[in-house]
């Protein structure tokens, strides 16, 4: 399983977030998350876990594909 990056980034446009604003919440750096974003990094461990601890409430199947 990997990151839905495409949800993920409906989610953050959704919120009214910018790259920046996402990245502070999860504890990352812009650069962070603009990799995973642009497909230059995969999810790792730590990214992964912030995610779905800023995401709480939305389904893992969601979250992953």
């Amino acid at each position: 399983m990997k990151l839905n990056k495409d949800y993920i980034r409906e989610l953050v446009f959704k919120q009214g977030w910018s790259q920046t604003e996402f990245a502070e919440k999860l504890g990352m750096s812009r650069a962070e998350v603009n990799r995973f974003f642009n497909g230059r990094r995969t999810g790792g461990s730590k990214l992964v876990g912030n995610i779905i601890r800023v995401f709480y409430n939305v389904p893992m199947n969601k979250l992953f594909i």
